[in-house]
Formats: structure tokens, sequence, C-alpha cells
């Protein structure tokens, strides 16, 4: 696509690192403000309570010594005009 686009020296890096630092409950507030599930959230507010739990659940097994400790891939995209 960014060939197509003009771009040339394009170069695509993954980085995957482990983030967090929050403890669980400021990653349980996070978890339910971003991405799809935030914006349904926002969308639906009345929704919120019965998402807790299971988003609570589902973070757990990455709270290690009582903060998130959450793997994450990235990719880092380069490329020249």
């Amino acid at each position: 696509m960014l060939a197509e686009a003009g771009f040339r020296a394009i170069d695509i890096t993954p980085l995957d690192a482990v983030i967090g630092g929050n403890d669980a409950a400021a990653t349980l507030e996070l978890a339910l403000q971003i991405g799809p599930l935030g914006r349904l959230l926002r969308e639906h507010p009345e929704f919120r309570a019965a998402a807790i739990e299971d988003v609570r659940a589902a973070i757990e097994p990455f709270i290690v010594d009582g903060v998130a400790r959450l793997q994450s891939a990235t990719w880092i995209v380069t490329a020249a005009a």
C-alpha cells in the first residue's frame, strides 16, 4: 500500500514488549475506556456493570505482584516519500 502510494525505503519492524505498570483497579478502568469495548460502553453505558467482572477476570492473569504486565505487539513502519 505504501509503495503504491509512492513511498520508498519501506521498513517494517516488529516490537513486542511488556507494557503496563498500573495496579489492577487502574488497569480495569483503562480497559473499560479504550478500544472497541470502550466505545461500546460510551455509547451504551447501561452495559458497563455487566462488563466489569468479565474484564476483571480477563486481566487478572496479567497482574503480577499487584501490577499489570501485558504483552503488546506493535509494528514500527518507516518510509520515505
